[in-house]
């Protein structure tokens, strides 16, 4: 029985040093650079996946040899780079085995024939485009899950057992599939789900699909909870984690294509006008008081909070400064004459 959703520790290990079964890989695989408005139940029904069949595109048009056709493998795979091309190209030269065959190189395989392990996973390299398009638009290119799919037909190779009566690409599909799903439940996401709550998300995600099948709209959230069986809590929890990521640098439509930040306020941060008016202010307070005493200025500074923003009253600068508030008072009224005489072409008065 496999195990569809751990690997054989032991045997990740051996096939991963097994360097004649990566090299026959590699010998036909071009390694591939690395690759709003809306309620949140709404988004959890768009994320299913939708298995559709993918016109061949100019960019994918612009790496294929003039005259050539395209085939029907291709089409299904949706290969839209020129290097995938390539590979689908070279792996669609690969001949199928008979069943015969597969027994034969099974039987060699467990007395540790490389060059049967080689046969049998370049053999079976189409199979892994064939499964891999069933699993687009969740989350990794189209190239990164074939090459997650060939690492568990290796896995698949390693272990196949013909005495069972089957044959390998039977065998094989489960450990292609487990080894693909995984990949999307690891790298899918910018922010990784774990495994349990992928598989609660896929309950809300039938369900809301079968509610609308039904009923013509979304269900919500209590309704979801009710059909489901999970707590309404816990529902809107997952909900909340399945929204869309945007990146601040994505270009805006447009001519300019400006990015998404540059529209985005920052509330945070103080408006670079504000910052300009009170760095003025304050030079021309500082030009006011610089006529004062220091302890008038100590004064002044405290009644008007012109050191940390905070102003107080004539009471607690009593008590910070040791002084009577009566004399408190005097001070204020004394400074405040002062700089009025001083005040230089009533400039203080634009910033009132």
């Amino acid at each position: 029985m496999i195990d569809e959703m751990t690997y054989d520790t032991d045997a990740s290990e051996s096939v991963m040093s097994d360097e004649l079964a990566l090299d026959a890989i590699a010998s036909s695989m071009v390694l591939f650079d690395g690759a709003a408005g809306v309620s949140p139940v709404t988004d959890l029904f768009s994320e299913e996946a939708e298995i559709s069949w993918v016109e061949e595109t100019p960019r994918a048009r612009a790496g294929r040899p003039k005259g050539s056709s395209v085939s029907d493998l291709e089409k299904e795979s949706g290969a839209s780079e020129p290097a995938f091309y390539a590979y689908l190209q070279n792996i669609s030269k690969n001949s199928l085995l008979k069943a015969e065959d597969e027994i034969e190189l099974g039987r060699k395989i467990s007395k540790g024939d490389r060059d049967a392990l080689a046969k049998l996973v370049t053999s079976n390299l189409r199979l892994v485009v064939s499964i891999a398009k069933r699993f687009r638009n969740q989350g990794l290119d189209m190239e990164d899950m074939v090459q997650e799919g060939n690492i568990g037909l290796i896995h698949a190779a390693r272990k196949f057992d013909p005495s069972m009566g089957n044959r390998f690409s039977t065998y094989a599909t489960w450990w292609i599939r487990q080894a693909i799903m995984r990949a999307i439940a690891n790298k899918g996401r910018t922010i990784r789900l774990p495994v349990h709550v992928r598989g609660q998300l896929t309950k809300l995600r039938k369900c809301a699909r079968d509610y609308h099948q039904k009923l013509g709209r979304f269900p919500t959230e209590q309704e979801l909870a009710q059909e489901t069986g999970i707590e309404a809590a816990e529902v809107q929890r997952l909900l909340s984690g399945i929204s869309g990521l945007m990146s601040l640098d994505d270009a805006i439509a447009g001519s300019d294509r400006e990015p998404l930040g540059s529209f985005i306020e920052d509330t945070e941060s103080p408006r670079p006008e504000t910052e300009a008016e009170a760095s003025m202010l304050r030079r021309v307070i500082d030009k006011l008081t610089k006529h004062l005493t220091p302890l008038e200025s100590k004064t002044v500074s405290y009644l008007y909070g012109l050191e940390n923003g905070i102003a107080c009253d004539t009471r607690m600068v009593a008590n910070i400064l040791k002084l009577d508030v009566q004399e408190v008072r005097r001070i204020q009224k004394r400074c405040l004459k002062r700089m009025r005489r001083h005040l230089y072409n009533r400039s203080i008065e634009d910033f009132v």
